[in-house]
């Protein structure tokens, strides 16, 4: 349907930026290549009303459904796979200490950039947690954030990037993990 033109249109044109010149990124600092990904990419600048009206749409819906589900008693978390999952755990930020995130191939720096933020690794160490595949072609540091954990892949590229394959990748580790700690 129409209504959903504008929203897939957002998302293409943010990936097609961050990929696009994501060779760039090998030869200078990571501050300053995001800079210039803003400055360089018209499709970014003819989308971000667009795209900042789907976040902040987005972060309302969220926040109402957090506060209707969350208690001391327990722990939120949002788990994502791509923009959405970066969106998300972009949120984390603004609600209670007891919400969490866990992102699958999420590019959180491009996310944070991209609404004129600075990714804050320290604040968010403990409630976000960015898992990406060591084969992934988008393995630069600057686009996923320094709250990603990198798992080892040796499938096929488009299977390292599925969330099934990472989920499987991950709980394969995990259970290596306790059986070598005698757990």
């Amino acid at each position: 349907p129409q209504t959903k033109m504008y929203p897939v249109m957002e998302s293409m044109t943010i990936w097609i930026n961050v990929v696009a010149l994501s060779l760039l990124a090998l030869i200078t600092p990571s501050d300053w290549f995001v800079q210039l990904v803003s400055l360089i990419s018209a499709a970014d600048e003819l989308s971000a009303l667009l795209w900042n009206s789907s976040i902040d749409r987005a972060r309302d819906i969220l926040s109402a459904y957090v506060k209707s589900i969350v208690s001391p008693t327990h722990d939120v978390y949002f788990v994502g796979h791509g923009l959405a999952g970066a969106a998300a755990a972009f949120f984390v930020s603004d609600l209670p200490e007891n919400v969490h995130s866990v992102t699958f191939a999420s590019p959180l720096s491009a996310v944070a950039w991209r609404r004129g933020h600075n990714w804050i690794s320290d604040e968010l160490s403990s409630r976000v947690l960015s898992v990406v595949s060591s084969s992934s072609v988008f393995s630069l540091r600057w686009m996923w954030g320094g709250l990603s954990y990198m798992i080892p892949c040796n499938l096929p590229e488009g299977e390292c990037r599925n969330i099934d394959s990472m989920a499987r990748l991950l709980d394969a580790l995990c259970g290596l993990n306790t059986k070598s700690d005698g757990n």
